[in-house]
């Protein structure tokens, strides 16, 4: 039967829409769902993420008793703001408030782990706003450490943003490269320094590192260094450091 204009365009369209839905639909499956509504009430925050954490795997006996008596720290969020303008800096401010000769003499691997609860503070950067999404798979991630059993609420602690151990990891970038080097059934990226050492090459190989090759900036190395911070000035202040390091 032959079909007229009209008819032919409304399947044309019809068409066109179902190859939308779909496409939207693929997009909406592909992509993690953070349902949390930052900001608000927190304890409401921290019900939904509970739920989150499940429909990841998490168990709800998990979340609920790392998040048990869980308040936000203002401090955190202090030093966020104050952050924000810290990688504005020229190379050149950054590194003389960050590499002075007193580091580089007796800093070498003795660098400050942090203090924080890393459930209260990526918690606090979760519900916050300005970095909602980031942070809730941060503390999703987080979760997943201690059903795995390597870390405890009270040996999971670190610095501002909910860096961990001796490289700084955060929790996203422990579940992902982190290796159990030494054997015992944990990785515990703290006090194991072949957990450590193997953690953080298995970072630096998996995203391309060429062993032996130089990593300033504009080589393929420095931007492998991304995956560990994104911070331009950042990286280049690691790659001076090391420097100085070298020419002891």
């Amino acid at each position: 039967m032959m079909r007229g204009r009209g008819q032919t365009d409304i399947i044309m369209r019809n068409h066109s829409f179902a190859k939308y839905l779909s496409a939207a639909l693929f997009l909406l499956l592909a992509t993690p769902s953070f349902a949390a509504k930052c900001g608000g009430d927190f304890n409401g925050f921290l019900a939904q993420m509970v739920r989150d954490a499940q429909a990841q795997g998490v168990r709800p006996d998990v979340a609920q008793n790392a998040f048990s008596g869980l308040a936000i720290d203002q401090n955190v969020l202090n030093f966020d703001r104050r952050q924000r303008g810290t990688f504005r800096k020229t190379f050149e401010e950054y590194v003389a408030t960050s590499v002075g000769a007193s580091r580089v003499k007796s800093d070498f691997g003795t660098g400050d782990m942090g203090k924080l609860p890393v459930v209260r503070t990526i918690a606090t950067m979760a519900h916050d706003c300005r970095r909602t999404e980031l942070f809730q798979g941060e503390l999703i991630a987080a979760l997943k450490i201690l059903q795995r059993g390597d870390l405890n609420q009270q040996t999971m602690i670190g610095a501002y943003a909910g860096e961990l151990g001796q490289t700084q990891f955060l929790p996203s970038s422990y579940i992902k490269y982190g290796v159990d080097y030494d054997g015992n059934g944990h990785i515990d990226l703290r006090r194991s320094v072949p957990d450590v050492l193997a953690s953080t090459a298995n970072l630096l190989k998996v995203n391309g590192w060429q062993s032996g090759a130089p990593f300033g900036e504009g080589t393929q190395n420095f931007q492998v260094m991304r995956e560990w911070n994104r911070s331009e000035v950042y990286r280049k202040t690691m790659h001076y450091f090391a420097q100085q390091l070298g020419a002891r």
